[in-house]
């Protein structure tokens, strides 16, 4: 007993040191991202800055980017299931032609449902810790980061300078130590397979049969197999029903 207890103290007492690991790297991130975005907000030009993209264009300038980008690795913040369920085939499709990702997810941010999503993904790609900042490590050679808000709109820059880097990369170590694979996740009850777990979160968001096949990267006669299992396991007549019967019974 006494052995268990002092296993159990060493863990907690590792943790919270990977725990201030992570505080301390962040800090000089956060700094630095401030400084060049305070820099482009009063100059409108900094050497070895670019603003991506502002506002609604995020995303998608965020994602045509990716199409070129051979190594990546990712800290993301914002868990909402639209988000989840908009970048994964594009993740997918970047991953098919040869991207190196490692993407973390702050698990803190996370909702149930998007991290349903992500958990099934069994490629290793994604991993759960806890994370302060949303960044992307890109070929080695460059960060991006939230930018300065500009004509009220916020945006994303890229920052390719040697401090900044060496920052990130700190940052991204003491992250990724605090991580488990997402395809161990555990956290969700089995009541239905994992598969079907996320056609259930989908069907949450009133995504049509062929969105859910493209986000998961299955067939739609795929999802809808799964939705006749599920009905048939539930006792249920409609899809809507298994659906909140399902969802229910995951969050509980």
């Amino acid at each position: 007993m006494d052995d268990v207890r002092s296993r159990s103290l060493t863990q907690r007492t590792q943790d919270i040191e990977r725990r201030q690991c992570v505080l301390d790297a962040l800090v000089p991130l956060q700094v630095a991202r401030s400084r060049c975005a305070e820099r482009l907000a009063t100059k409108g030009d900094v050497e070895g800055v670019d603003v991506v993209a502002t506002g609604g264009e995020i995303s998608d300038a965020v994602m045509a980017r990716s199409r070129a980008w051979r190594h990546l690795r990712s800290i993301q913040m914002d868990g909402g299931v639209e988000r989840v369920q908009r970048s994964m085939p594009n993740n997918r499709s970047c991953l098919s032609d040869g991207l190196d990702m490692v993407s973390i997810w702050d698990e803190g941010g996370l909702e149930p449902a998007a991290r349903r999503l992500i958990s099934g993904e069994d490629d290793g790609s994604y991993r759960f810790s806890i994370g302060h900042l949303e960044m992307k490590i890109i070929d080695k050679r460059q960060v991006m980061l939230q930018g300065p808000t500009l004509d009220g709109a916020a945006s994303v820059m890229v920052v390719r300078r040697p401090e900044v880097l060496a920052a990130a990369v700190r940052y991204w170590r003491a992250v990724v130590a605090l991580s488990h694979a997402a395809a161990d996740d555990e956290t969700a009850p089995v009541v239905a397979s994992r598969r079907q777990q996320r056609i259930v979160s989908l069907l949450a968001q009133d995504l049509c049969d062929d969105a859910i096949a493209d986000c998961l990267g299955v067939s739609v006669r795929t999802v809808r197999s799964d939705i006749a299992t599920l009905m048939r396991a539930l006792g249920v007549r409609s899809r809507f029903a298994a659906g909140v019967k399902c969802q229910a019974l995951m969050d509980d």
